[in-house]
């Protein structure tokens, strides 16, 4: 008798078969399909409600932010300005026009949107400034910027966080807003 059998049989432990073979540790497995814990998705980037408060970190979906739907959407586009400042754009498509409201701090303010200066594609408004933005559909949107951090001025992230509404009837005046 060999040795491991003596040991077996004095303690009275049976003999196993062994295991069988398992999967080979040298063939490449395929890759499981898992949702992201974080969604990327583009319903991440849009609100599409007429007036609200936003928190979007500009470094992330090309600094798009997709506000209102249908022909009332505005594609806003944004990038890094400083400390107390940030860069909008008429870049995109559903874009026509940006500009700051100059002297306005409050939507009320604005009674003709369409006075503002439109004649360079991006503007960079400071914390509690207000820009105005036409789409391609003949709308307007103001937005009020609240809140500014960026990470190249020692911030934890870039975001911006800004309120906005929609004029829903097509004209230029937030008087009542």
């Amino acid at each position: 008798m060999k040795y491991g059998e003596l040991l077996r049989e004095i303690h009275g432990e049976k003999i196993r078969p062994r295991p069988t073979l398992g999967a080979n540790p040298f063939k490449e497995k395929p890759l499981e399909a898992r949702d992201p814990a974080l969604s990327n998705r583009p319903e991440r980037y849009v609100a599409p409600a007429h007036a609200g408060t936003v928190t979007f970190d500009y470094s992330n979906n090309d600094g798009r932010f997709i506000l209102g739907s249908g022909d009332m959407a505005f594609e806003t586009a944004w990038s890094e300005g400083g400390r107390t400042s940030i860069h909008t754009y008429n870049d995109p498509a559903s874009i026509r026009t940006v500009a700051l409201a100059t002297g306005a701090r409050s939507f009320s303010d604005v009674n003709d949107a369409s006075i503002y200066d439109t004649s360079s594609r991006v503007r960079t408004p400071r914390l509690g400034e207000i820009v105005v933005w036409q789409n391609s559909a003949g709308y307007y949107a103001l937005v009020r910027i609240d809140s500014l951090k960026a990470r190249g001025h020692g911030d934890p992230q870039d975001e911006v966080i800004f309120t906005y509404v929609i004029q829903t009837n097509r004209t230029a005046s937030f008087g009542d807003a």
